[in-house]
């Protein structure tokens, strides 16, 4: 049993009220294992007959209706039933209509191929300074894209360890991503996930630290570069 057809003869409200044939229900039951929405109607469905039976129970309890107060605790507890009923619906509808379609389209996204903005950095320079003429290096990025920075860091024989530094116009540090020598060897790539840089001017810094915990770094580069929105 696929989606469309649980919707079709609306297995949710057969299963609970034992209306489908035992081929129906074996179906149903494997689909429902691997449709999130049918799972979500179904606990939904299963949850609000439980509290209807509770309230049943409750105005039919002969001890319950002799205690006093009964009667206005009964309707305290008629409302707190609907109450809880109808914000599971109101739960519920989110999870199908608005939470669900976008945990969709992020898996659909991470899984698929795409393009990624990247900004490249070669060893041995320092863009956008006025070594080269002030050429500001920029990448046109949207607020849900992520964006690669590619890094060559330059070697040097008593470094131990290095840091790519990134910072904003004003100098402060906005993150840091360590480095072994082991990957320095290799063009770093660093993601910066979506939405968490807005257009402007950064600045990634790249450090060599030599042996020691006291050792000072050393600046081996300065790329800076600008991000701007597309359009």
């Amino acid at each position: 049993m696929d989606h469309d057809e649980a919707r079709r003869v609306k297995a949710v409200e057969q299963y609970l009220f034992d209306e489908l044939s035992q081929e129906q229900q074996d179906a149903f039951e494997a689909h429902y294992f691997e449709c999130q929405e049918c799972a979500a109607a179904l606990q939904a469905a299963t949850l609000l007959l439980d509290a209807l039976a509770t309230k049943k129970n409750l105005s039919s309890s002969t001890q319950w209706a002799a205690l006093p107060g009964a009667h206005t605790a009964t309707r305290w507890g008629y409302a707190l039933l609907s109450a809880a009923a109808c914000t599971l619906l109101v739960v519920v509808g989110y999870q199908n209509l608005v939470l669900y379609p976008r945990l969709h389209a992020e898996i659909a996204r991470l899984t698929q191929p795409g393009l990624t903005p990247l900004l490249g950095f070669e060893a041995g320079t320092s863009m956008g300074d006025e070594a080269d003429g002030g050429v500001l290096p920029s990448v046109a990025v949207t607020a849900t894209q992520h964006l690669s920075l590619s890094v060559d860091i330059p070697p040097g024989e008593q470094l131990t360890r290095y840091e790519c530094r990134l910072l904003a116009l004003d100098g402060r540090t906005l993150w840091s991503v360590p480095v072994s020598r082991a990957q320095a060897r290799d063009t770093v790539s660093i993601t910066v996930p979506p939405g968490t840089l807005p257009p402007g001017q950064y600045t990634l810094l790249v450090q060599g630290y030599p042996a020691g915990d006291s050792a000072h770094p050393t600046a081996l580069a300065r790329h800076r570069f600008a991000l701007r929105r597309p359009g």
